[in-house]
């Protein structure tokens, strides 16, 4: 009886500790881009992706934020790691594959590195460089009653303004196709300025 019992507490501590070792993964560092969470754990903030901020962000009203940006190298980010370009790039550096090397995607994807409770089903990797790249996670602040009100409520939600320190974490030397990063230059590429908030 006693031998049952304890065969029946190992088989299930095994059977614990397999499944656990199924969703760790193998990287820690890596960026772990599964199913997403359904449901957010408590104090955690989420990348939620650009099609949650492209509800309010699509309208003239406040300023085509989702356009602009589809305009954009970055949102090719990830798709042009797909390109002969960057496959001889990653020849050089013997990267098998840019799409699936820390290398490339810490630059070319949103969220590279995060912890797989950080992602919820709505996000996807292949938006490339997207909203939350710049303006950090938005489960919390995306809502309306929040950064629609005030930029302050926006920022106690988790909301970035990015500025030039943002952008040198990736156009930095680090890149193997890196050119000169004129901060001024290039953020007047990817401007949106919200006529709503302008008013404010």
């Amino acid at each position: 009886m006693l031998t049952r019992r304890i065969l029946g507490i190992i088989t299930i501590a095994a059977g614990i500790a397999f499944a656990t070792a199924q969703t760790r993964p193998a990287n820690a560092n890596a960026c772990i881009y599964l199913s997403g969470q359904d449901s957010k754990p408590a104090d955690v903030r989420q990348y939620i992706g650009v099609d949650k901020c492209k509800l309010c962000h699509i309208k003239k009203t406040t300023g085509e934020a989702y356009m602009v940006w589809k305009k954009t190298k970055h949102a090719k980010a990830y798709e042009v790691l797909a390109s002969p370009e960057a496959k001889a790039i990653g020849e050089k550096l013997k990267i098998e594959d840019p799409q699936k090397s820390d290398q490339c995607m810490k630059c070319h994807s949103t969220g590279y590195g995060s912890k797989t409770e950080e992602f919820a089903a709505t996000f996807k990797k292949t938006e490339g460089i997207g909203c939350e790249a710049c303006h950090g996670p938005g489960s919390e602040y995306h809502k309306e009653d929040v950064h629609a009100k005030s930029r302050d409520l926006g920022k106690k939600a988790g909301i970035i303004i990015p500025d030039e320190k943002t952008c040198i974490k990736c156009h930095n030397k680090d890149s193997p196709n890196y050119k000169e990063f004129d901060f001024q230059k290039f953020y007047k590429e990817i401007a949106h300025k919200n006529p709503e908030k302008e008013k404010k």
